[in-house]
């Protein structure tokens, strides 16, 4: 999981000029944030699951990748916002990952649960994720 992070973090910094805070300071259920004027993502690495780093990770990036723009911090799973501008950051994180997902896996072997499972994705995202596993083949 540390490599996939470092990944993502390279890809913020060096790619997208997005600035990335680490905090450890937050409470294990706050999510990470994002200030999408000043480019900046306030990530809480002290998540009760770690796992799912990644994926707010990527989500975060995703608002600034995808032109967002809210005066406010935009909160990980937070769909009182905009819930098509929240569901469009989702598909993004969920696009940077299945590559890692895929990587030395059989097309046989591949599991939606798993890939989930493993980047500890909400429930509600299910359709999406099985969408974008059949179209990263």
């Amino acid at each position: 999981m540390d490599n996939i992070l470092t990944d993502l973090l390279i890809y913020a910094l060096k790619d997208q000029h997005i600035r990335v805070a680490m905090s450890p300071e937050f409470t294990l259920d706050a999510p990470s944030m994002v200030k999408t004027k000043s480019k900046i993502i306030i990530l809480n690495t002290n998540l009760s699951d770690k796992d799912q780093l990644p994926l707010q990770l990527a989500h975060e990036i995703g608002h600034i990748v995808n032109g967002d723009m809210a005066s406010n911090p935009l909160h990980f799973g937070d769909q009182a916002i905009d819930y098509s501008m929240e569901l469009q950051a989702n598909r993004f994180a969920v696009q940077k990952l299945i590559p890692y997902y895929l990587a030395d896996r059989d097309r046989d072997h591949i599991n939606v649960n798993e890939f989930m499972d493993m980047f500890v994705v909400p429930a509600h995202l299910e359709k999406m994720c099985r969408d974008e596993l059949i179209k990263a083949f």
